[in-house]
């Protein structure tokens, strides 16, 4: 039989590589440049860990197993005991119960392991054992390479926590802590682990890279994405640093942010860092590398170039509207939108634009468009650009359109009226119910036109003769409709006054005459000479010539 010192070395190794493997999982710090924790377990999550393998090969006194228990432990809550499943061979009960373990037992917890890579393999485990002194109950730790197992740990009982330290050969393949006891005297409690770590040293470092990453994004924080590993059977990758250089000017720098200022990134928690660049050097061009550190502190070295590059643009396009100008009107129902837009860092990428909330059609890089059968009246475009980074800008203009020409009409003079003198006076009255009256347009017969904003005008001089007067309406997006009167003037005939004078001056004579004539017929009705004045002797008829017999008569007059 080996002797209590290799017995002793025998545990400690297995306990170490089995708490080894775990740490792969849980990701220890290093020990010291170049060395690694292969694995560890300090069994705190109350049950073993699904590496560990459990047996008993002595079934004399029933099946008695290794597991995790909370009765004692070196720190924390939890350690493994070597009975903690099973019963008493002699009452029945359980061990957990009473607390210790029985006759017959040979029970092993194991662990398979691939060590390549490693060296100076170190096993560290804290144990605690009360058995039978001088029997044949005591706890070791046993390797096994190819196919042989050589104990190198044991230990009858101390009834105290205490450390054990051994070394392992680089060529282990499978560690066993074995618990052992005799037929007799089992009213102990038997051996406890915790807080077992297998250490080793490995001097190769990891590798690592930024992935592939889209050219444009204005996320914030952009997730970088990134690999990272360490070859077969070596300490595996701790963490990771990514390093970064804006706008290809200057050294690298190592990202780090208030939540992690030592710019640590675990692969274990995510294989992407949040890069913000409120923490680097806002937007931009960025250079990225990674650098990755393993379990034994080695780290990969700086690569030759950048692994990736992506530009960060947070910053909105610019945009306005360059036609029709807000508020303006336009004469026709199809009415070209211009605008102008840029950005200054990922570019612009492509135009959208929608006509009184419509929708929006693309228009790729094209900065105009037409749209066709507008109704008279208001209307609002709305134009977005984007850049390639995904922001947006918006803009909006609003115009109407108006395609009814005014209504206009000639106030003075009449159709058709006629002056006497060469000075006259025009006026006239528009409304248009769309844009509005602007201005007018005047002008006599086939003369030059005359432009005014008035809605009367004097002209002088105006030849004998009929003429015509025409005035043009035109509204603020030239609209126009025209009408026209036709008058007559005459200054040398006498004026249609004088005409009437006279024409009243010839009634009044009739009258008067009508007048006359009615007494004196009158007074012949009523039989009679006309009455002789006072006074006055009544006149002699004159006497009747003398006519000679055969003579003619007087002609008569």
């Amino acid at each position: 039989m080996a002797s209590p010192h290799a017995s002793r070395a025998a545990v400690a190794l297995t306990l170490a590589l089995l708490l080894g493997g775990l740490a792969t999982v849980l990701v220890a710090h290093p020990v010291k440049a170049g060395t690694a924790v292969v694995f560890k377990d300090d069994f705190e999550t109350g049950v073993l860990g699904p590496r560990w393998n459990t047996s008993d090969s002595n079934p004399a006194s029933g099946l008695d197993y290794w597991g995790v228990s909370s009765y004692r432990c070196h720190a924390g809550t939890y350690s493994a005991w070597s009975a903690q499943i099973g019963n008493q061979s002699d009452t029945g009960l359980n061990n957990s119960d009473v607390h210790l373990y029985d006759n017959d037992m040979q029970a092993d917890l194991s662990i398979e392991l691939d060590v390549s890579g490693f060296t100076s393999l170190t096993l560290s485990f804290y144990y605690y054992n009360k058995a039978e002194s001088g029997g044949g109950d005591w706890i070791q730790a046993w390797y096994e390479a190819n196919g042989t197992q050589t104990v190198i740990f044991t230990s009858t009982g101390t009834a105290r926590w205490d450390l054990a330290s051994v070394a392992v050969p680089n060529d282990v393949e499978r560690l066993i802590i074995r618990f052992n006891t005799d037929a007799a005297n089992h009213g102990f409690e038997g051996a406890y682990v915790d807080d077992v770590v297998l250490t080793g040293t490995e001097d190769n470092p990891p590798s690592s890279s930024v992935s592939p990453l889209t050219p444009y994004t204005n996320a914030v924080p952009f997730f970088v994405p990134y690999t990272a590993s360490d070859p077969a059977n070596e300490s595996g990758v701790q963490y990771v640093e990514l390093w970064y250089r804006h706008s290809a000017v200057g050294s690298f720098k190592l990202y780090n942010r208030t939540a992690n200022p030592l710019g640590r990134w675990y692969p274990w928690a995510s294989h992407t860092i949040p890069f913000d660049i409120a923490f680097a050097q806002g937007d931009g061009l960025y250079e990225l590398y990674t650098i990755a550190v393993d379990n034994a502190s080695n780290a990969e070295a700086p690569p030759a170039s950048a692994d990736a590059s992506v530009l960060i643009d947070t910053t909105d396009p610019v945009l306005s509207v360059t036609a029709p100008l807000n508020g303006a009107w336009s004469g026709s129902s199809a009415v070209t939108v211009t605008w102008q837009g840029s950005d200054a860092l990922s570019g612009i990428d492509r135009y959208e634009s929608a006509i009184d909330g419509g929708a929006f059609s693309a228009g790729g890089l094209l900065t105009s468009k037409e749209f066709t059968g507008l109704s008279d009246g208001p209307h609002e475009v709305t134009v977005r650009a984007y850049d390639l980074a995904g922001n947006s800008a918006t803009a909006t203009a609003s115009f109407s359109v108006d395609t009814t020409a005014p209504s206009v009409s000639i106030a003075s003079p009449g159709a058709n009226d006629s002056f006497h003198v060469s000075s006259v006076t025009f006026e006239w009255t528009a409304l248009d119910a769309g844009s509005g009256v602007d201005h007018y347009e005047v002008w006599l017969d086939g003369g030059a036109h005359t432009t005014t904003a008035g809605v009367n005008l004097t002209i002088d001089s105006i030849p004998d003769g009929t003429h015509s007067f025409h005035v043009a309406a035109f509204d603020r997006v030239g609209n126009r409709r025209e009408t026209s009167v036709t008058f007559t003037v005459g200054t040398t005939t006498p004026p249609d006054w004088l005409w009437l004078l006279l024409l009243i001056v010839i009634i009044a004579f009739l009258l008067i005459l009508l007048v006359w004539w009615k007494r004196r017929r009158d007074e012949q009705a009523k039989g009679g000479p006309p009455r002789q004045e006072e006074g006055k002797k009544p006149e002699e008829s004159p006497p009747e010539p003398e006519t000679r017999e055969g003579a003619p008569p007087p002609p008569s007059e």
